[in-house]
């Protein structure tokens, strides 16, 4: 004879919601034997059986079970209020005791479960009050539940609220809906992104302090300069503009070298692709003046191993760096 083994996770958090939700309902040929996993069907609570007679009575008995008694009620079909479909593995009930003549329990289970559990499912006191709890129980092969009752007489009254039926393969349950589609990522119109940088995003490769003088930055001489883009991955440089400040004004020349570069992403090691470079030209002028850079061709995509960094490097100290703009695409 099969039997049912009920392993109960949380049916009582499970009925508060109406989706189908997994739980561990297994049938099984033995007791240490295993199975496949049941998901939970939420219903309309319907009246299986109210064993009371005259008005009350619901089902297919009108009087109370007896002492030592194990009666047996079908649950699938149409039975009682409740219609519950063949392919019901087990059922969630709420279970009422009423009208105990003596101190004694209640016992639901399969049908054709064989022994007969021991364990209680409701236990109340001669004279009590109606007392229900919330019983989750397997049915039998054939779709039936027994009720055992120790002593006395007693009314017995059950109410469905939801079935188990066999879970699809792998014992989920229904799949969800699709969630909302994330946020695009950053694209650029034709003409391109525009990331702004002043002479306070420059960093000095030695450690040397800084000399700011209001919007530009010289170095002492041989130091360099870098200042480190920052673009979203996936982006691509199309145009890098440099304003720069000549002081040499007759001092014996003295100039300034850029170069764009791509780096690792820690910037610890040495530059693995130069990108773009330009020379800033003798202007004889103090005035801040824009310089376009060629870029060169070769230019890697920014990603998470590959990073573009301004490099700023001074052969004298007649030269400010007083920002950059720069453009992009994707």
């Amino acid at each position: 004879m099969r039997q049912f083994r009920f392993v109960h996770v949380g049916v009582a958090a499970l009925m508060g919601v109406a989706t189908v939700s997994a739980v561990g309902l297994v049938q099984t040929a033995g007791a240490a034997g295993t199975g496949t996993a049941s998901v939970l069907i939420p219903i309309t609570p319907c009246r299986l059986i109210d064993t009371r007679a005259g008005g009350d009575n619901v089902g297919t008995r009108a009087t109370p079970i007896g002492s030592g008694e194990a009666a047996t009620f079908q649950v699938t079909g149409t039975n009682g209020n409740c219609t519950i479909p063949a392919t019901a593995t087990g059922i969630v009930t709420n279970a009422t005791a009423v009208n105990p003549s003596s101190s004694s329990y209640i016992t639901i289970y399969p049908a054709d479960a064989s022994p007969r559990p021991t364990a209680s499912n409701l236990n109340f006191t001669a004279g009590a009050a109606p007392t229900p709890n919330q019983v989750t129980t397997g049915l039998s092969v054939a779709g039936a539940i027994g009720i055992y009752n120790l002593g006395g007489t007693v009314d017995i009254i059950v109410d469905i609220a939801g079935y188990y039926t066999a879970a699809a393969s792998g014992g989920t349950g229904a799949t969800g809906a699709t969630g909302p589609q994330g946020p695009a990522g950053p694209r650029c119109p034709a003409e391109g992104c525009i990331e702004f940088y002043t002479a306070i995003d420059v960093t000095l490769e030695t450690g040397a302090a800084p000399n700011l003088r209001k919007d530009c930055i010289y170095f002492p001489d041989g130091v360099d300069g870098l200042v480190f883009l920052r673009l979203p991955y996936g982006a691509t440089i199309t145009s890098v503009r440099v304003n720069y400040q000549d002081l040499s004004l007759g001092q014996g020349g003295g100039s300034t070298g850029y170069a764009l570069q791509s780096v690792n992403e820690t910037f610890s090691a040495a530059p693995v692709n130069q990108s773009a470079q330009f020379f800033t030209p003798q202007d004889g002028s103090a005035a801040i003046t824009p310089v376009t850079l060629a870029l060169n061709g070769g230019r890697p995509v920014q990603g998470r191993n590959t990073r573009y960094l301004l490099n700023i490097n001074v052969s004298g100290a007649t030269q400010r760096f007083c920002g950059a703009e720069l453009t992009y695409t994707f």
